[in-house]
């Protein structure tokens, strides 16, 4: 005896829908971040509070505002803030 269809078609939508939920949900999270890509703020400025995708410069160096921050680019607190894009010649 075999599976009913109708029965055999939702057990096989409901194992879909539990293995595709957490792709819905990480994708809900990457659609609900701010659309534009960069945004170039000059440069760095102490007591600015810096946005997601905000470019400045300090010291020669280019960096890219990964986290909402004052934190100033290239400390040692600002890791976790900051990534550096292009390097200070010498």
């Amino acid at each position: 005896m075999g599976m009913n269809p109708e029965r055999m078609a939702e057990a096989v939508a409901q194992a879909i829908q539990m293995a595709t939920a957490p792709l819905a949900a990480r994708i809900a999270v990457l659609e609900a971040r701010p659309m534009g890509g960069v945004e170039w703020a000059g440069t760095f400025q102490d007591g600015t509070v810096y946005d997601v995708g905000q470019l400045a410069t300090r010291g020669g160096s280019l960096w890219l505002c990964v986290r909402k921050t004052a934190a100033t680019p290239g400390s040692d607190a600002s890791a976790p803030y900051w990534r550096l894009v292009v390097k200070e010649r010498r």
